[in-house]
């Protein structure tokens, strides 16, 4: 069985730069698709016993900006950065000046990493680690929710609030800046190193002007387990996604074969959750390419320019409807497997010890997690359990605090 954590677009880089929703391994093909499944049974099984075992899972913090610090193992010096540590030309502050230079054009971001700068080095980092940066002190602030005073933060799109009175909302009052940390890289050089996942925060020195933890799924209170009847249930539908992925197996590979339906796929299915829906079938991809031709068309001035685009939606829109069968099956698995990822979803996030909130016009809106990861760290592959009718549409939607650079 496997153990968890994230998923890596450029795992042959080694970096933690993207994750994909395990759903979504179904456009990159039959094989990945039967080990997204391997992955969904395996939490399900540790989610059985309230033991990992062999196995991990991790949280998904919403925190902005992502923060990499350490050792450059090439000169010895303790810098800190952003994921833009590990371009071709990187992007390494080993002071304030460094950090004024590389990124003065963003005030925000260029203030977060000085203070970065100042209190990660004294927390005995040992190589390279990377985290998401949870707050500093001016983003700290105190809220009355259901008559009990909180600490609040709101890095992202995820309000977290803590009772001002706990020991941990004592903790992060006290402290200057808070983060969440996640993985580990090794390597005799930043270019060449790899992501070793589910790093340990009890590796680091505890120091009272930062809060650190790390991302590890975290059930104390023993609630967050499946009863025989939920395990039964979740077990029937895990085997029905793999009796339909053993008749699919050549369609699926034939459909996921052209590049251009893949990059549709995508779209369409962040289309639908922006509109609300999770529940995808071919004629409803279909429409959303015959809406997207007749737009893309229309912005076109040419008649040779317009019938060039036209005839190329159409080609697409033709293969699908010769395939309709195939790609209702496609679609009928990603249902099932949303529909499998979203009871682990609700059994994981019954276990938390910050209260986690979406900002409305309105007043706050109770929320879990941005997710959840599942690794399997041999391998290097992985796959993120996100509830997308809630923290993916609300972030798509929501105004950001946050401001890039």
């Amino acid at each position: 069985m496997k153990s968890f954590n994230t998923f890596l677009n450029e795992a042959k880089a080694g970096k933690n730069l993207h994750l994909t929703h395990v759903e979504d391994s179904l456009f990159d093909g039959h094989a990945q698709a039967t080990d997204a499944v391997n992955f969904l049974r395996a939490v399900s099984d540790m989610l059985k016993s309230n033991s990992s075992g062999s196995h991990s899972v991790t949280t998904k913090w919403d925190g902005a900006p992502a923060i990499t610090c350490g050792i450059n193992p090439e000169n010895g010096k303790f810098f800190v950065g952003t994921k833009s540590v590990f371009n071709v030309s990187p992007k390494l502050n080993y002071t304030n000046k460094d950090i004024d230079r590389n990124h003065g054009h963003a005030p925000v971001l260029a203030s977060k990493l000085k203070l970065a700068l100042k209190y990660f080095s004294n927390l005995g980092i040992k190589g390279v680690i990377q985290g998401d940066l949870m707050f500093t002190a001016e983003d700290k602030k105190t809220s009355m929710i259901d008559g009990v005073n909180h600490i609040t933060f709101k890095p992202n799109t995820i309000l977290y609030a803590v009772p001002a009175d706990s020991k941990l909302g004592k903790t992060i009052a006290n402290a200057k800046i808070g983060v969440v940390w996640h993985t580990e890289y090794k390597g005799k050089k930043l270019e060449n190193m790899r992501a070793s996942f589910g790093f340990k925060a009890n590796k680091l020195r505890s120091n009272r002007d930062v809060w650190f933890d790390d991302a590890t799924f975290k059930d104390e209170s023993g609630i967050a387990t499946f009863s025989k009847s939920e395990y039964e249930t979740i077990t029937k539908i895990i085997q029905a996604i793999e009796k339909d992925l053993s008749r699919a197996k050549k369609s699926i590979d034939g459909i996921v074969s052209d590049s251009k339906i893949v990059a549709e796929l995508n779209i369409f299915m962040n289309s639908l959750v922006r509109e609300g829906s999770v529940y995808p079938t071919a004629n409803a991809f279909i429409q959303f390419l015959s809406d997207k031709r007749d737009t893309q068309v229309e912005k076109l001035k040419s008649e040779a320019g317009k019938e060039r685009k036209r005839q190329a939606f159409n080609d697409l829109i033709d293969d699908i409807s010769k395939n309709r069968t195939s790609y209702d099956l496609l679609f009928d698995i990603h249902i099932l497997m949303t529909k499998c990822k979203i009871m682990l979803i609700n059994k994981l996030k019954q276990a938390k010890s910050i209260g986690h909130f979406l900002q409305k016009p309105d007043g706050l809106e109770v929320t879990s997690a941005e997710g959840w990861v599942a690794v399997d760290n041999a391998s290097g592959t992985a796959y993120k359990l996100v509830d997308r009718l809630s923290f993916s549409r609300a972030n798509f939607s929501l105004a950001k605090d946050w401001v890039k650079g």
